[in-house]
């Protein structure tokens, strides 16, 4: 969260900069642009010097649409989103029994034009099918142990490949 107070602190700073300039090479004094946008020249001086507790987006797109411009926000991924505890406790034990054969992504967007759910994890199998066992999958931090197929004895299963 720190990291992402930070880079909001860069960007005010860098868009109040760019504010700046637009006012100055358009030729418009402070108290010009504050009139057109219902502040105090004192006020606006303040905005400019990113002297705002909290400026809004609202208010520096009106300045910037005063001076002939406008703001353009986006999101841009920068690593994981956070996860529930359990989720990942979980995610880590699936992984740990996959052998290298399988590729792993995660968050994978579901096929369809703009479709906006994901896939936890997409497995793509590289190399040769081998057997599991199902039992070595079941919930062990509950104290149950069930088995595949049922409940009754067994509990290897084979993955067979459709590829020829």
């Amino acid at each position: 969260m720190e990291r992402g107070r930070r880079r909001a602190r860069v960007l005010t700073m860098r868009a109040l900069g760019e504010l700046r300039t637009a006012r100055e090479l358009a030729g418009l004094s402070q108290s010009a642009v504050a009139k057109a946008v219902g502040m105090t020249q004192a006020s606006y001086w303040r905005l400019e010097a990113g002297q705002v507790r909290e400026l809004t987006v609202e208010r520096v797109s009106e300045v910037a649409s005063v001076l002939g411009f406008e703001i353009s926000l986006g999101l841009h991924p920068i690593g994981d989103p956070i996860r529930d505890k359990g989720q990942l406790a979980v995610a880590r034990r699936f992984q740990a029994l996959l052998s290298e054969e399988w590729e792993q992504t995660d968050e994978m967007l579901l096929p369809g034009e703009g479709e906006q759910r994901a896939w936890d994890k997409l497995l793509e199998l590289t190399g040769p099918i081998r057997p599991i066992s199902w039992g070595s999958i079941s919930r062990r931090e509950s104290g149950t142990s069930r088995r595949r197929r049922g409940g009754r004895g067994g509990g290897n299963a084979t993955v067979r490949s459709t590829r020829s």
